[in-house]
């Protein structure tokens, strides 16, 4: 994927809006939110130049995170990239990772010209090279230029993940023949940023943080506003506290498509009996106790996060696995602080 394709991913990766204060997007990239729907013909007549694109599509359905059949989809993209009629997806995905969802995405391009005797619509057809199988069908018109979903059964999918000498590929076919060549679907040859799209929704059981320990690289001379932030002196009661975290400051922007930087918060202060709005528990009541009234108190309760929320983060998977994935990060944001 080029450059400009992944700076385009960022449009609309926006969380619900429980969650839109814990993110922080570019200005720039939000005004891309009033996109044009799936089924409507770009306001130029050439398609190249429409801010559609495949990996778009996917985060638009995300802006709510409702459309996710889970908690993490995997983006896959034809390998080929050549033909709108045999189409090859290196699939390969954890045992982590539950199937819940699959799904086909073709973007029907606009008719080049005008056909007198064609019909109004036509059926295409998805099916399985290896065994024949009809996956799936869908009844378009031909008017249409957009984003054409076609719904693929899981055990498929499983059995590509498991026996890849099965996986020999997708034939899409149109019902009638005569029709066939005046609809063509966005190829990576034609237009990288509309190229087919298999997108797999998942539950993924694995709790551990992505690529920590392959990518991961210390930083020597952290930004100084890194070092500003994480050094504060609080002194006054236990509290949450601002704190922007920017991927780049990290050394994970190479893997981290987006967001660049989100607000995770952090949690600090004094713990004292007289905060009533703090969650405490009756072990840091009593250390609260003896430290005000004992000559030799123990260690006083620490400021720590009580509730921790989640972001959408969207990464570059690894070489054989994936396009890109997106997933639902829990414990990534300070929602609450805590005497503990």
């Amino acid at each position: 994927m080029s450059p400009q394709i992944l700076l385009i991913l960022f449009a609309v990766f926006a969380s619900c809006l429980q969650r839109s204060t814990a993110m922080d997007s570019d200005e720039s990239f939000k005004s891309l939110l009033g996109m044009q729907s799936r089924d409507r013909p770009p306001s130029n007549d050439s398609v190249t130049t429409s801010a559609e694109n495949s990996a778009d599509y996917m985060l638009r359905l995300l802006k709510m995170f409702g459309p996710i059949q889970g908690n993490t989809m995997l983006g896959f993209t034809d390998i080929d990239g050549k033909s709108d009629r045999h189409l090859k997806f290196n699939i390969s995905f954890q045992r982590t990772k539950v199937l819940t969802f699959a799904e086909l995405q073709l973007y029907k391009l606009p008719l080049k010209l005008p056909h007198e005797n064609f019909t109004s619509t036509a059926s295409v057809f998805i099916f399985d090279i290896h065994s024949g199988q009809r996956l799936s069908s869908q009844t378009v018109s031909m008017e249409t230029v957009g984003w054409i979903n076609f719904t693929l059964p899981l055990d498929v999918i499983n059995e590509w993940n498991e026996k890849p000498d099965r996986n020999t590929g997708i034939k899409v076919n149109i019902s009638d023949t005569t029709m066939s060549p005046l609809i063509r679907f966005a190829t990576k040859e034609i237009n990288s940023s509309l190229e087919m799209l298999l997108l797999i929704h998942t539950t993924d059981l694995s709790k551990s943080f992505p690529k920590l320990g392959i990518n991961f690289t210390p930083i020597a001379n952290p930004p100084r506003r890194m070092r500003r932030s994480l050094h504060p002196n609080h002194k006054g009661p236990c509290g949450r506290h601002e704190l922007s975290v920017h991927f780049k400051d990290l050394g994970w922007d190479k893997w981290i498509i987006a967001p660049s930087k989100y607000s995770a918060y952090y949690c600090a202060g004094k713990c004292k009996n007289a905060d009533v709005n703090i969650e405490t528990t009756n072990h840091a009541r009593i250390q609260l106790f003896l430290s005000e009234h004992d000559s030799n108190p123990p260690a006083s309760p620490c400021c720590v996060p009580g509730e921790l929320g989640s972001i959408d983060l969207l990464f570059n998977g690894e070489p054989g696995q994936s396009t890109y994935i997106l997933k639902k990060m829990d414990e990534f944001v300070v929602m609450s602080c805590a005497c503990l």
